[in-house]
This record gives C-alpha cells, structure tokens and sequence, in this order.
C-alpha cells in the first residue's frame, strides 16, 4: 500500500494538490514514503521467513523469490506514471505477471517436494553444559 501512496504521490508532484486528493498526504513526503516502504519490506521479510520455516522447511527456498517479486513491485511503483497506482491494472506488467505464475508453481512443487536435507537446519546447534 506504501508503494501504492508512493506512486500517487510521485504523479501528483505537488505536496499541496497531493494534500487535496488524500488527506493523509498532508503529512508525507516522498522520503518519508519510501521510509515506511523499506521498514514494512524488511518486517515482513522478518515474519515472512519465520512463517516458511515454521510451516514447512521448504518454503524457505522459495525466500529468494519472494524478495524477488517486492523489489520488482517497487521497480514498477517508482516508474512515472505507474500502474501500481491501480493494482487492479498490474495484470498489464506481462513478465511481472509471468513470474508471479512461475513463482506460484515454485511455492505448490515446494509444499509436496521432501528435501530432508533442510531439516538440518532445524535441529539444535547449540549445547549449553
């Protein structure tokens, strides 16, 4: 949604108007902006990990995609004119939209593949005498 104000923002270019079209925008700047879009990035890809590790080990792998599909999602946000502004058009972002299926397939192959390898990871390493 950051990405998303951001944009709208970015077109606007103008901190007077854009206070007019969104009330909020009164009391942001584009830094403040892509602030708060690199904090809410690197919290959910805090609890993103925690979550793929917890669920199923290896979802993990699936990790470099996901990091993947944001900073593709910001490239796209920060263009002028961006169809971040209405998600409900990024379907127009052919490749983009092309990876997203290959990384769907990434993520099903990964919820039935077994790869007992990973479970290392989850065992103790520590000992504590």
């Amino acid at each position: 949604m950051a990405t998303k104000r951001c944009a709208e923002y970015r077109f606007i270019n103008n901190p007077e108007q854009a206070g007019l079209y969104r009330r909020s925008f009164r009391f942001y700047t584009e830094n403040s902006l892509l602030i708060s879009m690199f904090f809410y990035a690197l919290v959910s890809a805090f609890f993103l990990g925690i979550f793929l590790i917890k669920y199923r080990i290896e979802l993990l792998l699936s990790f470099p995609f996901f990091a993947v599909l944001f900073s593709w999602y910001l490239h796209i946000g920060l263009r002028k004119d961006s169809v971040v502004q209405g998600p409900e058009k990024l379907h127009r972002e052919r490749k983009y939209m092309g990876f997203v299926v290959v990384f769907v397939c990434v993520l099903m192959a990964l919820l039935y593949i077994d790869i007992p390898q990973l479970n290392w990871f989850l065992k103790q390493s520590f000992r504590y005498d």
